[in-house]
């Protein structure tokens, strides 16, 4: 596409100026059609200096989500980005696209109209400064059982990126949700395509909504959720790096899957440690306490007998407002 060609150039030599001549007969077409791209670049929030004699200069990226700049920031992987302002879900678009195409996939909506979290809950996307994405890719697993590792390599991923951009430490509620300031500001969704004759997973979709940022006031999830960075965004950040920087984690504990990496940063983000929690398991209430996590994935519980429950169960729920004190 002409817009890509003209900003991969522009990033990759930001001092040097390219002249419509020079940058059309790179891209092999007209002068006009580079003017006409570089108008359009603009509306897309580049700043773009230029001059008659000297040519085009990028001097100013843009913040929001802009497709040319994430895929520039993520060709080394082998992805297809697609950029929506609203959709019903990411996850449910990502599901649509994979039943004909093999390759990777990352889907971004600044709006979500059915969003969803795990057991079919209801999840606010309509945050004024949401990010919502969902990344589809084969999964690098040996057998179905390894499947729940995506979720919390996800989460750890997140978390790991985020944590430099805040100010206080991030948590983790099991299994798949963040809480910043004991409140909710993400939440993650793994699925899973399965090939239902070979029992195989053909693809996993890794979905993840942030609430960056926003007013919560008036939700009805005002309280248990939160955002990230309060009501508005800092000047500084860039969404576009942000995401990046978390698409290029999740690759990496992607290919290392069976190393188990991400524990350790799940296990020093675990929210509730040594707290006596409620949960739900398999429409069965309990209780106990939050010990750890196995070497296995699993979430360790001590009970009121002193035993130690293993969990590494989907249908397990923690009620979030008992962490939103």
């Amino acid at each position: 596409m002409l817009e890509d060609v003209i900003i991969t150039q522009l990033l990759q030599t930001p001092e040097q100026k390219w002249t419509g001549p020079k940058l059309a007969a790179l891209a092999g077409v007209s002068r006009n059609a580079i003017w006409k791209a570089i108008e359009n670049l603009r509306q897309k929030g580049y700043t773009i200096d230029s001059s008659p004699q000297s040519g085009y200069r990028l001097t100013q990226l843009p913040t929001q989500i802009e497709a040319h700049y994430l895929k520039y920031l993520l060709n080394e992987l082998p992805l297809t980005v697609h950029t929506y302002p609203s959709i019903d879900s990411t996850n449910n678009e990502a599901k649509r696209l994979a039943t004909d195409q093999t390759h990777d996939l990352l889907l971004i909506a600044s709006q979500q109209t059915a969003g969803r979290g795990r057991l079919g809950r209801d999840f606010q996307s309509d945050l004024t400064h949401g990010l919502y994405v969902s990344l589809k890719l084969t999964p690098n697993i040996s057998d179905m059982t390894q499947l729940p590792f995506y979720t919390l390599l996800t989460a750890a991923a997140v978390t790991e990126t985020l944590q430099p951009y805040l100010e206080d430490k991030l948590s983790i509620k099991w299994i798949n949700d963040l809480f910043y300031h004991q409140r909710k500001v993400a939440g993650i969704l793994c699925e899973s395509i399965v090939n239902m004759e070979t029992q195989t997973a053909d693809a996993v979709v890794l979905g993840c909504g942030l609430n960056l940022a926003g007013d919560f006031s008036h939700s009805t999830h005002q309280e248990v959720a939160g955002t990230l960075f309060g009501e508005t965004l800092p000047d500084s950040l860039n969404q576009n790096q942000l995401l990046a920087q978390i698409i290029h984690k999740i690759y990496d504990y992607h290919h290392h899957l069976l190393d188990k990496g991400y524990l350790e940063t799940y296990r020093h983000h675990l929210l509730g440690l040594n707290q006596t929690v409620h949960y739900q398991i398999n429409q069965h209430q309990d209780q106990g306490t939050i010990r750890g996590i196995s070497n296995d994935g699993e979430l360790l519980i001590e009970k009121r007998n002193g035993t130690i429950e293993k969990i590494f169960n989907e249908r397990i729920h923690f009620g979030s407002e008992q962490f939103a004190k």
